[in-house]
């Protein structure tokens, strides 16, 4: 992208288990894809991706205006992030 800004936007909230666990893996470096944008739902940053976007429930990643898959799987250094925006 010409632009720089990462691809895939990753939407999580404050509070969310599962979102701190993604949260601590994207931050570690360990996920499938070129760039991210971590996006706190819960945060003034991230309040008008609310009213933008069809984000139902978090974490929820995004390429454009498509809903990602998000899986996990493991290697001898703990969890990757998995990210599916391929799948129709």
């Amino acid at each position: 992208m010409g632009n720089n800004e990462p691809e895939i936007k990753l939407f999580i909230t404050t509070g969310c288990p599962h979102c701190e666990q993604i949260k601590k893996i994207v931050e570690s470096g360990r996920f499938n894809a070129e760039s991210i944008d971590l996006i706190d739902l819960s945060t003034p940053e991230g309040y008008p991706y609310l009213e933008k976007l069809p984000v139902k429930r978090v974490p929820t990643a995004m390429k454009g205006d498509k809903v990602c898959e998000l899986t996990f799987t493991k290697d001898q250094d703990g969890e990757i992030l998995l990210i599916d925006c391929d799948k129709e």
